[in-house]
């Protein structure tokens, strides 16, 4: 599927859905994955990881919380993307053909549909990415693509950092989901709000994710359209989806309980942590 994935976007696809139903899966989500990756499996996608990371970044994010204002020049995906506001870096890698078919026999079952490996990153949390005043920060939220799938890998960690996802079937509530180093979660991020708790990073703490997403096979990432709510090509048609997102009775639901567990620990509901 490489070649599908790089093709050149010219054309724009119809809007997706945030909410794409659960109707078409084969079981419940979220579950989890017991040792995912072997340890020389771990080592081998270590390296690809911080390979790209010598790269020199791109820099995204000015304070503001949509994160997309660029203050550097954007020249390869593999660009390590610094996003300042929320204290984290994404690095993306070419994934190796033998692990692409290992998490393909995990999601695949999964939908009654074609669906196949669309983007993946390894995303790390870390204050030092920020501003020094800022923690690591993942609000709630739903993917911006019909991400049907999606895997998340926690690479490694030294920090308690619960993942809340939106129950299946039932978006207005949430359980929260412990993932420690080598854990591995598997839920829907098109369909189910998820978020972190807003939490105060101390200097040395990190927590290193992989997170692998699934989409239908006819979706603009292999069909070499434009993503129909791209930030920097349609900003006005992204407010608006974004808008009527945040409307939701169970996108506020989580932002509440978002806001209230952070007041808990001393945060103010302005901040993200």
């Amino acid at each position: 599927m490489g070649d599908l994935r790089m093709m050149h976007q010219t054309n724009i696809p119809g809007l997706h859905k945030y909410l794409t139903g659960f109707e078409n899966y084969s079981r419940s989500l979220p579950f989890y994955i017991d040792n995912l990756f072997s340890e020389s499996e771990r080592s081998e996608l270590r390296e690809l990881i911080e390979t790209n990371r010598l790269i020199e970044p791109f820099i995204i994010g000015d304070r503001i919380e949509d994160g997309y204002i660029r203050n550097s020049e954007f020249r390869s995906r593999y660009q390590p993307k610094i996003a300042k506001n929320m204290s984290r870096t994404l690095i993306e890698f070419d994934m190796p053909k033998h692990l692409e078919d290992k998490l393909d026999q995990i999601a695949k079952p999964l939908y009654n549909d074609e669906i196949a490996l669309c983007h993946w990153n390894y995303i790390d949390y870390n204050i030092k990415h920020g501003y020094g005043d800022n923690s690591p920060a993942l609000p709630p939220h739903l993917d911006a693509d019909e991400n049907l799938v999606t895997i998340n890998y926690c690479l490694d960690t030294n920090v308690e950092w619960d993942l809340y996802v939106s129950n299946w079937n039932d978006t207005k509530n949430f359980t929260k989901y412990s993932l420690g180093a080598g854990e591995t979660i598997v839920f829907s991020a098109v369909n189910q709000i998820h978020w972190r708790p807003k939490r105060k990073f101390a200097e040395g703490e990190f927590c290193e994710i992989i997170s692998m997403d699934y989409c239908r096979t006819n979706s603009y990432r292999f069909t070499g359209e434009l993503n129909p709510i791209d930030p920097e090509h349609f900003p006005d048609r992204r407010k608006q989806y974004l808008d009527e997102l945040q409307s939701r009775e169970d996108m506020m639901s989580a932002f509440k309980l978002w806001n209230d567990d952070g007041l808990k620990d001393g945060i103010e509901a302005k901040s993200m942590g």
